[in-house]
């Protein structure tokens, strides 16, 4: 090992150099790193934007046509209807009228007849107390009970008297 200070201060300055330029490629490369991901992440966010800015014209520009053939359709109805006020009978005027105004004719058939909605079953009886009662419907046996009837039944229609 050399003890002389010229060669310690030498190689000293090359180990430090050898370090020094580690450490810079290292830390360059994270910067460098640091600034693309930066940039990615800019461009992203632009195009995320333009992309936003895309979809928004689209929906606007789609509504204005919708718009657009909701009136043009109003339009022919209209003139469809005009004209056949003064080309036919009142009767087919007055249809293609009730169509256009979103009856499609059924206005006239639920005016004449007496269409009355389904309603749900009730779960009650109509009595006062509005309680489901198991003896609800059932005809009562309004002939005094005899002693012959003890053995025979009303009827004759029980399954449950006759013998097997």
């Amino acid at each position: 090992m050399p003890t002389d200070p010229i060669t310690i201060a030498l190689v000293s300055l090359a180990i430090g150099l050898v370090i020094g330029s580690i450490a810079g490629r290292i830390l360059s490369g994270a910067t460098r790193q640091r600034r693309t991901l930066t940039e990615e992440l800019r461009q992203k966010d632009d195009e995320l934007k333009t992309y936003q800015h895309q979809v928004t014209e689209h929906f606007i520009t789609t509504s204005e046509l919708v718009n657009n053939l909701t009136q043009s359709y109003k339009d022919v109805h209209q003139h469809l209807a005009a004209s056949a006020m003064t080309l036919t009978n009142p009767e087919i005027s007055n249809k293609l009228l009730e169509a256009g105004s979103g009856n499609l004719g059924l206005s006239h058939v639920m005016e004449d007849s007496s269409v009355v909605s389904p309603q749900p079953p009730k779960d009650y009886t109509p009595d006062v107390s509005g309680v489901l009662d198991e003896s609800y419907g059932l005809e009562k046996n309004k002939a005094e009970p005899s002693a012959d009837s003890t053995t025979e039944n009303d009827d004759g229609n029980d399954p449950t008297t006759k013998p097997a």
